[in-house]
């Protein structure tokens, strides 16, 4: 049994309630409400038995002296939140659909490449949705210069996504013309598997937005929606300067619908409409 700290039986004190804020904060960036604490005790509590540990102060441990990789990364997933759909705020793709690509089909068929990011893609309803606009859209040479970045901090739900694996009931829920691109599933009669010229359009890769990023652009089109939200402000304001570095000049931006464009980067931005944005220099 633990001597200090907290047991999973009794709860979790504030000494180790602020550990876990503290970690959340450095690795991910995220800040964590008083709220949420028996959110996360819940959800860690579950860690703790599988790991055969008596107390939070034996975890918090584990996790600040690094021995640990694979629990940092079930510690994301514990402390992230996957909520997502296809077609989520419509009017994102239908912008994309009208305002984009008539642009994208131009470019691309000459041999431009065009790059657009889906930047905290969760289990791939976000990036796919695009891709089934371009693949509706696009001729077969301009997808040939297409691509579609699509990160996510938590390497559980890359996994889904790369499966392209989604319920039936999400390909029924979704636009008439677009339905073609969802396929019976071969491992289950109840779930689809999207077509491979929406799939070959998406590249997944781990990417944490709190720390340096490996990409370079520039894209046309970035998606980071309802990430900013558990954000503290400065590291918000980080975040949408770094966003323009990375976008184009005219390109497009789209956030959550409880965000703003705040700090240094609202001038660099040009407000198109609710919760889009597009760089103007």
């Amino acid at each position: 049994m633990s001597a200090v700290g907290s047991t999973v039986a009794g709860g979790i004190s504030d000494s180790d309630f602020a550990s876990l804020r503290s970690i959340a904060l450095r690795e991910l960036g995220i800040e964590i409400s008083g709220e949420k604490k028996s959110l996360l005790v819940s959800r860690l509590a579950k860690r703790l038995r599988h790991l055969g540990l008596d107390g939070f102060s034996e975890y918090t441990e584990l996790l600040n002296t690094g021995q640990s990789a694979e629990e940092l990364e079930e510690f994301v997933a514990c402390v992230t939140t996957n909520v997502t759909r296809f077609f989520r705020e419509p009017h994102h793709f239908d912008h994309l659909e009208t305002q984009l690509i008539p642009d994208i089909e131009k470019r691309a068929s000459r041999g431009e490449q065009v790059r657009l990011w889906s930047s905290a893609c969760s289990t791939g309803e976000e990036p796919y949705s695009a891709a089934m606009i371009l693949a509706r859209h696009l001729s077969d040479r301009a997808l040939s210069n297409v691509k579609i970045l699509a990160s996510d901090v938590n390497v559980k739900v890359l996994e889904a996504a790369q499966s392209a694996e989604y319920p039936k009931s999400e390909a029924d829920a979704a636009r008439a013309d677009l339905r073609g691109f969802f396929q019976p599933s071969p491992n289950d009669p109840g779930r689809v598997v999207l077509a491979d010229k929406v799939r070959n359009l998406v590249t997944f890769r781990y990417m944490n937005l709190a720390k340096t990023w490996p990409v370079r652009g520039p894209f046309d089109a970035i998606f980071c929606r309802n990430v900013a939200i558990y954000f503290p402000q400065n590291v918000q304001e980080d975040l949408w300067v770094k966003f323009a570095k990375v976008l184009r000049k005219n390109g497009s931006m789209y956030i959550g619908h409880s965000e703003r464009l705040a700090g240094p980067a609202n001038t660099r931005f040009r407000f198109l409409g609710s919760t889009m944005y597009q760089l103007t220099n």
